[in-house]
């Protein structure tokens, strides 16, 4: 016997239901979210410390190493410290995973860096401008932590349009601009002294076509997809996590994005591109 149609107990019933999928499906959307941000983030994250290294062991060797600049390049990288050990925090035992997938990223990033430091050190020499090499690695750390900085904020208003509320919230100082803020400090001083202030580095075509490149090598899926990879290969420790069919993936060698999920992520990188407008690399920004 069929049991009987009761309207009542449908209306009450169908709205909690509906209730219930709709917040797992948010909830489903802000892991995404999450997961996206450790992906994108991490893309820049040793990319910029390289960077600033890098800077530093040059402009040590120079007469602008000054009291000022020495201050501010130290207080930059102990702000990265700072990222660093909360992120640590966050992340727990797949700490390792992610440095992995930072270190993999970083690799495929430094080639398109050395040409944003070429492209800065010739222009910087054709105007004569002494001690040109350092500054060009003061410049380049610069770019690459403003586009970290404008990445986290693209992003974030990205993801603040699909989960209608502001997820930057949970990221604190997570968006590099501590780290931006002192490397400004200790730059400008480098950009306004005479025979250099008045150089515009949007002018060079070489300049600007090595940032752009490096604002898309950042945001492809791709490159992403494959750092995330080459991580998990080499942390098996935290295959546990994984679900049983992204387990068995990785065990065939293969990727462990399935075609809707990488279809969904193609699409999240084509929005956060839109996002991004044409970067302006004046060092007078600062």
């Amino acid at each position: 016997m069929c049991k009987k149609y009761n309207k009542k107990e449908n209306k009450m019933n169908r709205p909690l239901i509906y209730s219930l999928e709709q917040k797992e499906k948010q909830m489903k959307q802000i892991d995404r979210c999450c997961s996206l941000y450790y992906l994108m983030m991490g893309s820049n994250y040793n990319t910029v410390q390289t960077a600033m290294v890098d800077a530093r062991e040059a402009i040590a060797k120079t007469p602008l190493f000054r009291h000022e600049t020495k201050r501010c390049i130290r207080q930059a990288l102990r702000q990265y410290e700072v990222l660093n050990k909360k992120i640590e925090s966050v992340l727990g035992n797949k700490f390792q995973l992610w440095l992995d997938t930072t270190d993999r990223a970083d690799e495929i990033f430094q080639p398109h860096v050395f040409k944003l430091y070429m492209a800065i050190d010739s222009y910087l020499l054709k105007y004569g401008v002494p001690n040109h090499h350092a500054i060009a690695k003061m410049e380049t750390a610069r770019i690459m932590a403003d586009i970290a900085h404008e990445t986290f904020v693209r992003l974030f208003a990205y993801f603040r349009k699909i989960l209608g509320f502001d997820l930057s919230r949970m990221f604190a100082s997570g968006d590099f601009a501590d780290i931006l803020a002192w490397w400004n400090r200790a730059t400008k001083p480098l950009l306004r002294a005479p025979g250099i202030a008045d150089i515009n580095l949007n002018k060079d075509p070489n300049i600007v076509l090595a940032v752009d490149i490096l604002i898309k090598k950042t945001q492809d899926y791709n490159i992403l997809n494959d750092a995330g990879n080459y991580a998990l290969h080499r942390n098996r420790d935290v295959w546990h996590l994984l679900d049983k069919e992204d387990r068995m993936r990785l065990e065939a060698g293969l990727d462990i994005a399935g075609p809707e999920e990488k279809v969904e992520e193609e699409n999240i990188m084509k929005l956060t591109k839109q996002l991004v407008d044409k970067y302006d690399c004046r060092h007078d920004k600062c």
